[in-house]
This record gives C-alpha cells, sequence and structure tokens, in this order.
C-alpha cells in the first residue's frame, strides 16, 4: 500500500495485479443489468500505461459470442499527460476524452450502463465518447451479455493474460460496484469538488460461527448470494449491495 486519495491506496508498479473472486452475476450486474463502477485512480506519468494497461477488467475476453459484448474494463492512457483511455467491451472498446489530462493525480470515473447506454463521469463531469466519432457524450451498446465464468474482477489488470504490457502503473483507491445506475446527483456527490462523499460506502456484515467441542472446520448450508463461510475460522462476510475495495 501507499499514501492514497483516503487514507491508503494499493500501489501498483510494473507487473502487479489483484485477482479478486468477485463475478458478475455474484455482483449482481451480469447480463444487461444496469451498474455503475466507481474508482479513483492515478496513473504515473512517463511510465507504461499505454495502450493495453488496465485500471481494472472483468468478464470474457473472446470472439465467440460475438456480437454480444461480454467484457467490462478501462484500459490505456495516452496522449499528452494522459488525455484519454479506453472504454474497453470486447471488440468494441470506446476512447473517452479527458482534455485536462490524468497523469500524476487524482481522477474520479463512474461508468455506468442502464441496460442500452453506456456513460463516463470524470471527476463530476460527463465526458465525450469516440464510440462513432468525437462529441457523442454517450454509447449506445449492444452489451447484452456479462460472462459469469470467464474472468473474475482484477485490479491493475487488463484481461487475464498476465502480460505486463496490460498492467497498471499507478495508484486505485475506493473501488466500488454498484448494481444500479447512479443518478447525476449521486455521481456528482461521489466525487464532491475532489473530495470524496466519505460516507456512502456501508460496511460489510461480519458474523462469527460459534462451535462447540472445539471443531477444526465449519461449513454451513443454504447461505444466500454473497455470503460466504471460512471453513477454518468459522467466519462469515455478507457482502452489502455495493461491492467496495478500499485499504
Amino acid at each position: 500500500t501507499s499514501s492514497g486519495k483516503f487514507g491508503n491506496a494499493v500501489e501498483f508498479s510494473t507487473n502487479e495485479w489483484i485477482k479478486t473472486d468477485a463475478f458478475a452475476d455474484l455482483m449482481d450486474i451480469d447480463g444487461a443489468k444496469p451498474r455503475t463502477i466507481s474508482v479513483w485512480f492515478m496513473p504515473y506519468a512517463a511510465q507504461n500505461n499505454e495502450w493495453e494497461a488496465g485500471l481494472f477488467s472483468m468478464g470474457g475476453h473472446h470472439n465467440i459470442l460475438a456480437p454480444l459484448r461480454t467484457e467490462w474494463a478501462i484500459r490505456g492512457f495516452w496522449g499528452g499527460g494522459s488525455t484519454r483511455f479506453r472504454s474497453q467491451h470486447y471488440s468494441w472498446d470506446m476512447e473517452v476524452e479527458v482534455a485536462e489530462g490524468m497523469d500524476d493525480r487524482w481522477v474520479h470515473v463512474a461508468s455506468t450502463y442502464d441496460g442500452t447506454v453506456i456513460n463516463h463521469w470524470v471527476d463530476g463531469v460527463k465526458r465525450r465518447i469516440n464510440a462513432s466519432g468525437w462529441g457523442t457524450d454517450k454509447a449506445v451498446s449492444i452489451f447484452t451479455e456479462y460472462a459469469r465464468n470467464d474472468d473474475e474482477l482484477r485490479l491493475g489488470m487488463w484481461g487475464s493474460w498476465t502480460d505486463v504490457r496490460r498492467t497498471f502503473n499507478g495508484k486505485i483507491d475506493d473501488f466500488r460496484v454498484y448494481s444500479k445506475v447512479l443518478s447525476q446527483n449521486e455521481l456528482v456527490a461521489l466525487y464532491n469538488n475532489g473530495n470524496g462523499d466519505g460516507v456512502n460506502a456501508p460496511p460489510p456484515v461480519h458474523f462469527t460461527i460459534q462451535g462447540s467441542q472445539s471443531p477444526d472446520s465449519f461449513t454451513a448450508t443454504g447461505l444466500p448470494t454473497g455470503l460466504s463461510v471460512d471453513a477454518r475460522t468459522g467466519k462469515s462476510l455478507e457482502r452489502p449491495p455495493l461491492w467496495g475495495i478500499t485499504t
């Protein structure tokens, strides 16, 4: 970890990333379900962040389901001072313009999808997307499927190829996934003039199973989606509707 936007952040250098156990369906954002992905990050200037370096990714990376779009990722930071990034949806990668640049500063990005339209908000402002030409403020997507068993959520990496050129150089903080499209007011509040909201992330609910006669393992059946049990410790973790990774 390193000093972050809010306390500590995860710092990535070449060939480092985080692989989670979060799949789209477990977060209730599979198929054409609505979603918002929110993240604070700082891309380092003069590093290998161009073209393929991934901020995050999840879903499938193949053409066999074409024209369905099975991937959700942000990758590639280029232009002087990093003035663009790619919103990647396998075989369909839009360019998002950030004219003021992103290098060496904390940037907030929120990507939203309502089942038809993809939008990107950077630092509280909806940005232009180069889907069929510059000047659009949204993209109509034919993305209708999100392959649950293809690839889990990864931070600091685009895809699952474990190739150094696809790793991110910089810091990531306060990564969140919402199973709804946040309103404009909610998105502006997330950025909050660069200060973040600081209050909207509900804590996970923890519980520890109590065992008798000194058990050496724990099991549970019939648990709801999102609730799991550590077989060794008996601790469980129920994730709230908002999934977030903080440090």
